[in-house]
């Protein structure tokens, strides 16, 4: 990446935010612009910046209180849809993953990825609208998908 990419990051456990955190800081062309706690935070942060300020990027738990990760990609994406989305949870089983996508989430990766994966990943959905996946997740997507044929 050439130029720098900001991201958002959306979790309610302090321990998750901060390890990742940690891992997007290690780039010099990742810019945190905002850390919410739940959807609501979310939006609320969201609404609240100016567009040159919106990232491009949200990384996205799915589990939260007040409200979860799919029901805040659902409403953000029709508001913001420039914004990339990429859940980042520890949770692979097949309901999450399909309502993940269907609500709009551009990659599904799980919270153990390495730092490089995850900057790898903003790359892939910033420069060529890629959809980053965990192979334990892109494995089971293709589980799904044949059983629904």
């Amino acid at each position: 990446m050439d130029k720098h990419v900001r991201v958002g990051l959306v979790d309610d456990k302090a321990v998750n935010r901060n390890s990742i955190a940690d891992k997007i800081k290690q780039f010099e062309d990742l810019d945190f612009c905002f850390i919410a706690v739940n959807g609501h935070d979310c939006l609320e942060q969201l609404k609240g910046l100016p567009m040159e300020k919106i990232p491009q990027v949200v990384f996205m738990d799915l589990e939260m209180p007040e409200m979860d990760g799919v029901q805040t990609i659902q409403i953000a994406r029709s508001l913001y849809p420039q914004v990339y989305f990429i859940v980042l949870t520890i949770f692979d089983d097949d309901d999450k993953i399909f309502e993940a996508i269907k609500a709009g989430a551009h990659g599904y990766l799980l919270k153990d990825e390495s730092a490089i994966t995850l900057h790898n990943s903003i790359s892939s959905v910033t420069e060529s609208g890629g959809a980053p996946m965990s192979p334990a997740i892109a494995r089971k997507a293709f589980e799904m998908l044949s059983k629904a044929q």
